[in-house]
């Protein structure tokens, strides 16, 4: 199962980064994905599993924290990073958060074994080469970047803590609806869901012909030159056309026209 987080993790990095290429900002990506989240994991456990919406009070704002700070948090500030940074890149600087988990813990006086350490370092490594940060061109970072990774980082580590906690007294499902359900009010409240672009919108003035274009165009379709030039003295025509013109006519001495 952690196999296929990191793999989803990984894919969804991927599929933000093509949505930022196609004009997508970070912050519309990550309330999409929270909206949609919280609506799709609402709806089923009200059906397989009711019981997932009862928590005590007391521990509402244990939720408040891991939804708004945590799930919002890491969700905002990763997009962020990989719309400025190479996925990989960023998903290295990222993975530093059980790191600084396993650092809170020894600060907090709990006993970190060696294995942890070696098994800490053996993955950040792994995620060094796999990514190919080692290579200088992809290390030519903005300051803006490097700054949002290191943030998702330590969100990311009081996302797992917080989460740790919930999970000793409630399951899963539980931490998903409440989680989802907190990290959508605080981005509704930032931009409220009737505000969000439900329908792709034309830019201002698309399909219209420009001023300059109209003697040329009928909507989108070409008028033919000889449409637009009827009823217009040949004479008229004659005298308007640029100096140089290989097409350019004159009278002959016949009372034809030939060619310039």
């Amino acid at each position: 199962m952690a196999f296929t987080a990191a793999a989803c993790f990984g894919v969804g990095g991927i599929i933000a980064k093509a949505a930022f290429n196609a004009g997508v900002a970070p912050s519309l990506l990550a309330e999409w994905r929270i909206l949609f989240g919280f609506l799709v994991y609402a709806a089923l456990f009200a059906i397989i599993r009711p019981s997932a919406f009862r928590v005590r009070r007391a521990d509402l704002p244990l939720f408040v924290l891991f939804g708004v700070v945590g799930l919002a948090g890491v969700q905002w500030s990763y997009y962020e990073s990989i719309q400025r940074l190479p996925v990989g890149v960023a998903v290295v600087i990222q993975y530093t958060a059980p790191v600084l988990l396993l650092i809170w813990a020894r600060l907090r006086g709990r006993k970190v074994g060696a294995r942890l350490w070696l098994a800490a370092a053996l993955a950040l490594v792994g995620c060094f080469f796999a990514a190919g940060a080692y290579d200088a061109v992809l290390f030519q970072l903005n300051t803006a970047g490097v700054a949002l990774s290191v943030l998702s980082a330590l969100i990311f580590a009081l996302y797992f803590s917080v989460a740790e906690r919930i999970l000793k007294r409630y399951d899963t499902p539980t931490l998903l609806v409440y989680g989802f359900g907190f990290a959508l009010i605080a981005w509704a409240s930032f931009r409220p869901i009737w505000t969000l672009p439900w329908t792709k919108a034309h830019p201002r003035g698309a399909g219209r012909p420009h001023r300059h274009d109209r003697a040329g165009r009928r909507g989108d379709r070409r008028v033919p030159c000889s449409r637009r030039t009827a009823g217009v003295p040949t004479d008229r025509r004659r005298r308007d056309r640029p100096r140089g013109d290989p097409h350019r006519t004159e009278p002959s001495p016949d009372g034809g026209e030939r060619l310039a």
